[in-house]
């Protein structure tokens, strides 16, 4: 697929391309579009006059692609443009975005330094005091075994019990009352009571 032309890198709306549908106009295309707002954002650009406001969203996701494309050398070239936005911006958002899209990239070949990602993520998310990026962030630890076991009970409890009961807990084979598809069969209940 070739590198997109200038006048081709104009006009896309920025604003899909944080999107996970994204990935269907190609992960090599969406890289160079984002290799040219990442070069226009250091030399001063105005995100807000080109519609873009998250380019940490933008090469989080791209980095996020290419480790599940098995990209490994893309995936840490959009890192390290992550990592210097977030230098550059300075915010707390922006460095958590950062911390879980390495922690993500780095699992496979350097789990130690993922590990240490996550728990520096779950620190400042719960500093944030944002519920829904805190629960993002401990599923995320949860789901990489970062922390305590009740990491994704906590990452629930903003949503209340409900959604745990209904959606975390039975997609890990957890028994939850009133949810057929998680007990057992009828003859291992019948043989548990006698």
């Amino acid at each position: 697929m070739g590198e997109p032309v200038a006048s081709q890198q104009r006009s896309v709306d920025w604003r899909a391309l944080a999107l996970p549908e994204a990935s269907y106009i190609g992960a090599d295309h969406v890289y160079a579009l984002g290799t040219s707002m990442f070069d226009e954002l250091l030399s001063g650009w105005d995100p807000h006059a080109h519609g873009q406001v998250a380019p940490d969203e933008l090469w989080a996701y791209l980095a996020e692609v290419h480790t599940e494309e098995g990209h490994t050398s893309h995936a840490m070239t959009c890192l390290e443009r992550l990592e210097r936005i977030s230098d550059r911006m300075g915010g707390g958002r922006t460095r958590l975005r950062c911390l879980l899209a390495s922690a993500r990239a780095l699992r496979q070949d350097a789990p130690g330094t993922a590990q240490e990602n996550l728990r520096e993520a779950v620190d400042l998310a719960r500093s944030r005091g944002r519920p829904f990026e805190t629960a993002v962030t401990l599923v995320a630890a949860a789901e990489a075994g970062v922390g305590r076991p009740t990491l994704l009970h906590e990452a629930y409890e903003p949503f209340g019990g409900h959604l745990r009961r209904t959606v975390a807990l039975p997609h890990q084979n957890r028994h939850v009352r009133g949810r057929d598809h998680c007990r057992p069969p009828p003859e291992t209940r019948n043989s548990s009571r006698s």
